[in-house]
């Protein structure tokens, strides 16, 4: 779909458009054609770019996916060698405080529609599915 000479296009079209552009906004110029002109260059040569770019990415060869994959492994080697994947355990459920936050704010019961992240031993009833 996108060949050589498009590619080799795209860029100094964009070049050209975004200067065209900003020479319209130059108050020497201060031409709204120019400007007009500017984003329409611009904006035809956005696709053919964004073609020329990915196809640049895809182009990898099997040697630098393999350098990456090295750089990757050893970029975690070094990471678990300084402990940055260690993460402290988190506390055990039965850890954790008994008195809700409504106690502990002085509220008493909480709303009807509001359920505790926390249940308590009191919310501990079976339940059925309907």
């Amino acid at each position: 779909m996108f060949n050589r000479t498009m590619s080799r296009t795209a860029m100094p079209l964009l070049a050209l458009g975004v200067f065209v552009g900003a020479a319209g906004v130059h108050p020497k110029f201060n031409n709204g054609d120019m400007v007009v002109v500017g984003i329409l260059m611009t904006a035809a040569a956005m696709p053919a770019v964004f073609a020329q770019l990915l196809r640049r990415s895809q182009q990898a060869t099997d040697e630098q996916l393999a350098t990456a994959h090295t750089q990757g492994y050893q970029l975690a080697l070094g990471h678990v060698a300084r402990g940055l994947l260690d993460q402290p355990t988190a506390p055990h459920p039965t850890s954790y405080p008994t008195s809700t936050t409504a106690d502990r704010a002085g509220l008493g019961a909480l709303p009807s529609n509001v359920r505790r992240l926390h249940p308590t031993q009191q919310e501990n009833q079976e339940r059925t599915a309907l």
